[in-house]
């Protein structure tokens, strides 16, 4: 009898045990699922921002979290970032981060919806305008106006008296570009730039008044240019600016013209001669095909964000958000600069 009693203990004992190590077992796999973080690039199909997404998924993944990519092609634009924002909303994620296309569309809607969820959002590469910026925690990204300004000082560096000049853009409505513009137009404006004192001139606007007569330099009255993100319509405006009206001098504030491959940029810089007009351009890390066409002066220069790295900052201050509830101070990013010398046809980079 005391046998029995014995082995009935022990095989509770053990049933107990078994059910202490699965319960372990389950939290483990709870904890072990992490976080999850929508990233809302302008188009998943952007080089760009897909390398922020690869810095956020590389980030998140040391936690045990997941970065999702969620989104629409650039055709689809910000009725496809709204379409994006209600479905992290609907998968309840942890987070939503954020490049804007066009604040008034998904801001009063989409963004105000995943603040009645409770769901922390912060924008990267591009900022919500004036009034929404309430709807994010805070932003993750270079100075886009410094963006700008660092394109005109390399345009005055390579042609310092000023001629005709036509702006590359993607939207109309891309808050981030609408401001480099702003810095181009202020940094060809001003002979010499005050970093510390550009917030307080009038150009750092949304949107700037075109150069004119009286400043140097002249934008084409057709400019700037708008390419919705496709680098055929990219050449193919480059293509007709040059070879019809004869512009001395190109700035693309974005890197549509070199996104899929720089082999027709160069044919075509190259079928231009000696007439083709000064190229620069802003863009992300170089590739060594993108760096060549600075070696062989077909671009004058670049000025390149780090944008894996802007994923990896924009996962950080999110978890951080997760974690803390509060938004910790976020390092700012440097931009490089490349450009062509005569006297150093290799070319020569700066930060």
């Amino acid at each position: 009898m005391l046998a029995k009693a014995k082995a009935g203990l022990e095989d509770l004992f053990q049933n107990l045990f078994c059910s202490i190590i699965v319960l372990v077992l389950l939290a483990g796999n709870v904890t072990a699922h992490g976080l999850t973080f929508a990233m809302i690039p302008k188009g998943i199909d952007d080089p760009n921002l897909l390398q922020a997404w690869y810095g956020c998924k590389a980030a998140a993944k040391e936690r045990g979290d997941t970065c999702l990519l969620l989104g629409d092609t650039t055709d689809g634009y910000f009725r496809g970032q709204l379409d994006a924002i209600r479905n992290a909303i609907d998968r309840r994620v942890d987070g939503i981060m954020i490049s804007v296309t066009r604040s008034d569309f998904i801001a009063p809607t989409g963004l105000a919806e995943a603040r009645k969820a409770n769901i922390p959002v912060i924008t990267y590469d591009s900022d919500l305008t004036e009034p929404y910026q309430g709807l994010r925690i805070l932003h993750v990204g270079n100075d886009n106006f410094s963006v700008g300004l660092e394109l005109a000082a390399l345009l005055r560096q390579s042609m310092p008296h000023g001629r005709t000049l036509c702006i590359l853009s993607s939207g109309r409505d891309d808050p981030n570009l609408n401001r480099r513009i702003a810095g181009v137009r202020h940094g060809l404006r001003e002979p010499v730039i005050d970093h510390n004192t550009i917030q307080n001139t009038p150009d750092t606007t949304e949107t700037s008044e075109p150069l004119a007569e009286g400043t140097g330099w002249i934008e084409y009255q057709r400019c700037p240019l708008y390419n919705k993100g496709d680098q055929r319509v990219a050449l193919t405006q480059l293509k007709n600016i040059s070879s019809l009206l004869g512009i001395d001098a190109v700035v693309a504030v974005g890197s549509w013209l070199v996104d899929d491959s720089t082999l027709p940029l160069q044919s075509l810089l190259q079928e231009f001669g000696d007439h083709r007009p000064l190229l620069l351009m802003a863009t992300g890390t170089l590739s060594p095909e993108q760096e060549q066409l600075v070696h062989s002066g077909l671009v004058q220069g670049y000025v390149t964000i780090d944008f894996f790295k802007m994923g990896e900052l924009s996962y950080t201050a999110l978890r951080n958000i997760a974690d803390q509830h509060t938004a910790l101070p976020i390092p700012e990013l440097p931009l490089k600069i490349m450009r062509y010398t005569e006297e150093d046809p290799k070319g020569r980079s700066e930060m």
